[in-house]
């Protein structure tokens, strides 16, 4: 029999730590100024981009299509993704964008996750702030890396549902960086298939765009603009997925 997971609401999270509480330490660093933290970091990031490749081709037979026009794009951009796998998700940006570096916005409580959640901060997590102080820095460093040509990861969906292989509704506030700062938009949607042998199915992603915040509307106009775009392109291509894994029941 497949699993179920019920849920009530879209925002409900259905896979949970023990502790599902963070909070930043005051002093929390967004952008290290020093060469050894640098050094360490430049390090890291190939490995856990071979591991991470390893993962998802001998775990999800992940495949990424449609990735030609992120990979050549030379500004620094968002890359909003559909939030299915509690683990792949941490690799599988970095699989699509080539050879430029992620730096992905996560909830803080990501940094408590055992052993991986140590490295978080060496291979790219820019947790949310929880203060006024601490969301200035957030945003230097979002800037910072947007004008280094690097590349924000964004799952506006907040939780993740393991084999969803629907779009979760999501608002436009998770749109307020393209449209500050006129970046890029692309998409990344996971989708799911049977596989020739074995239960679990394979996950196929595909990325679409850019789309790019048009100028001649306000603010909050641009980013429901950008919102919209993102979300209807996510839905046609969740209609890829061709399996369901996992059951979602709502209560």
């Amino acid at each position: 029999m497949k699993k179920t997971i019920t849920y009530r609401t879209y925002e409900d999270d259905v896979v949970s730590l023990k502790d599902n509480s963070a909070e930043l330490p005051k002093d929390y660093v967004f952008v290290h100024e020093d060469k050894g933290w640098n050094l360490a970091s430049d390090m890291l990031y190939p490995l856990f981009k071979l591991g991470g490749a390893l993962y998802l081709r001998a775990s999800l037979r992940a495949r990424v299509k449609n990735n030609q026009g992120l990979k050549s794009e030379r500004r620094g951009c968002f890359l909003y993704a559909n939030h299915t796998q509690p683990l792949g998700d941490v690799f599988l940006p970095a699989l699509a964008v080539g050879r430029r570096r992620i730096y992905t916005i996560a909830n803080p409580v990501n940094l408590k996750v055992p052993v991986l959640g140590r490295f978080l901060p060496l291979i790219g997590i820019l947790p949310i702030p929880g203060n006024l102080s601490q969301m200035r820095d957030f945003v230097a460093a979002i800037e910072k890396r947007l004008s280094q040509g690097h590349v924000i990861i964004v799952y506006p969906e907040a939780h993740v549902w393991p084999y969803y292989t629907g779009i979760r509704p999501f608002s436009d506030d998770a749109f307020g960086f393209p449209a500050d700062f006129n970046a890029p938009v692309y998409t990344m949607t996971s989708t799911y298939q049977k596989r020739a042998f074995g239960r679990k199915p394979k996950l196929t992603a595909y990325v679409d765009g850019p789309f790019l915040p048009d100028e001649s509307l306000r603010k909050k106009a641009r980013r429901k603009k950008l919102r919209d775009q993102a979300f209807d392109q996510m839905e046609k291509r969740s209609l890829a997925s061709t399996y369901d894994y996992v059951l979602y029941k709502k209560e």
